[in-house]
Protein backbone atom coordinates (compact mmCIF):
# COMPACT_ATOMS: atom_id res chain seq x y z
CA UNK A 1 0.00 0.00 0.00
CA UNK A 2 1.38 3.41 -0.97
CA UNK A 3 0.46 6.33 1.30
CA UNK A 4 0.82 10.04 0.75
CA UNK A 5 -0.61 13.28 2.04
CA UNK A 6 -0.54 15.08 5.35
CA UNK A 7 -1.33 12.05 7.53
CA UNK A 8 1.95 10.33 6.59
CA UNK A 9 3.80 12.82 8.77
CA UNK A 10 2.35 11.10 11.86
CA UNK A 11 4.45 7.93 12.11
CA UNK A 12 2.38 6.53 15.01
CA UNK A 13 -0.79 6.80 12.89
CA UNK A 14 1.00 5.07 10.00
CA UNK A 15 2.08 2.22 12.31
CA UNK A 16 -1.53 1.76 13.45
CA UNK A 17 -2.71 1.72 9.83
CA UNK A 18 -0.05 -0.85 8.88
CA UNK A 19 -1.11 -3.09 11.76
CA UNK A 20 -4.83 -2.76 11.02
CA UNK A 21 -4.36 -3.48 7.30
CA UNK A 22 -1.79 -6.21 8.05
CA UNK A 23 0.36 -4.84 5.20
CA UNK A 24 3.56 -2.84 5.06
CA UNK A 25 2.96 0.80 4.09
CA UNK A 26 5.18 2.57 1.58
CA UNK A 27 5.28 6.25 2.38
CA UNK A 28 6.17 8.33 -0.64
CA UNK A 29 8.81 10.93 0.11
CA UNK A 30 7.59 13.07 -2.81
CA UNK A 31 5.33 15.81 -1.46
CA UNK A 32 3.86 16.70 -4.88
CA UNK A 33 1.93 13.49 -5.48
CA UNK A 34 -1.12 15.11 -7.07
CA UNK A 35 1.06 16.72 -9.74
CA UNK A 36 3.04 13.50 -10.17
CA UNK A 37 -0.14 11.45 -10.58
CA UNK A 38 -1.40 13.86 -13.22
CA UNK A 39 1.92 13.67 -15.05
CA UNK A 40 1.86 9.86 -14.95
CA UNK A 41 -1.67 9.75 -16.37
CA UNK A 42 -0.65 12.20 -19.10
CA UNK A 43 2.42 10.05 -19.83
CA UNK A 44 0.30 6.92 -20.14
CA UNK A 45 -2.28 8.74 -22.27
CA UNK A 46 0.39 10.04 -24.65
CA UNK A 47 2.18 6.65 -24.82
CA UNK A 48 5.34 7.89 -23.07
CA UNK A 49 4.71 5.00 -20.66
CA UNK A 50 3.11 1.69 -21.66
CA UNK A 51 1.11 1.49 -18.44
CA UNK A 52 1.25 2.41 -14.74
CA UNK A 53 3.83 -0.29 -13.95
CA UNK A 54 6.12 1.02 -16.68
CA UNK A 55 5.74 4.59 -15.36
CA UNK A 56 6.51 3.63 -11.75
CA UNK A 57 9.52 1.59 -12.85
CA UNK A 58 10.94 4.58 -14.73
CA UNK A 59 10.14 7.22 -12.11
CA UNK A 60 11.69 5.31 -9.18
CA UNK A 61 10.15 7.20 -6.29
CA UNK A 62 11.75 6.80 -2.90
CA UNK A 63 9.61 5.29 -0.17
CA UNK A 64 9.92 4.99 3.57
CA UNK A 65 8.55 1.60 4.65
CA UNK A 66 6.41 1.20 7.77
CA UNK A 67 6.35 -2.49 8.59
CA UNK A 68 3.20 -4.20 9.78
CA UNK A 69 3.40 -5.98 13.12
CA UNK A 70 0.99 -8.86 12.61
CA UNK A 71 0.73 -9.64 16.33
CA UNK A 72 -1.09 -6.32 16.86
CA UNK A 73 -3.58 -6.95 14.03
CA UNK A 74 -5.85 -9.14 16.19
CA UNK A 75 -5.86 -6.50 18.93
CA UNK A 76 -7.13 -3.87 16.49
CA UNK A 77 -9.77 -6.25 15.14
CA UNK A 78 -10.95 -6.91 18.71
CA UNK A 79 -11.07 -3.15 19.39
CA UNK A 80 -13.20 -2.76 16.27
CA UNK A 81 -15.63 -5.47 17.39
CA UNK A 82 -15.94 -3.89 20.85
CA UNK A 83 -16.44 -0.45 19.29
CA UNK A 84 -19.18 -1.72 16.95
CA UNK A 85 -20.95 -3.42 19.85
CA UNK A 86 -20.83 -0.22 21.89
CA UNK A 87 -22.20 1.83 19.01
CA UNK A 88 -25.09 -0.60 18.55
CA UNK A 89 -25.98 -0.47 22.26
CA UNK A 90 -25.73 3.34 22.35
CA UNK A 91 -27.91 3.62 19.23
CA UNK A 92 -30.61 1.46 20.84
CA UNK A 93 -30.47 3.54 24.02
CA UNK A 94 -30.70 6.73 21.99
CA UNK A 95 -33.81 5.43 20.22
CA UNK A 96 -35.44 4.56 23.56
CA UNK A 97 -34.69 7.97 25.03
Amino acid sequence: IICSGGSVQNIDWMKIRANVFKFNLNIDTNIENVSLGSAILAGIGSNIYKDDKDAFKKIKNKFKVIKSNKKYHKNYINYGIKYNSSVEILSKLNNIL
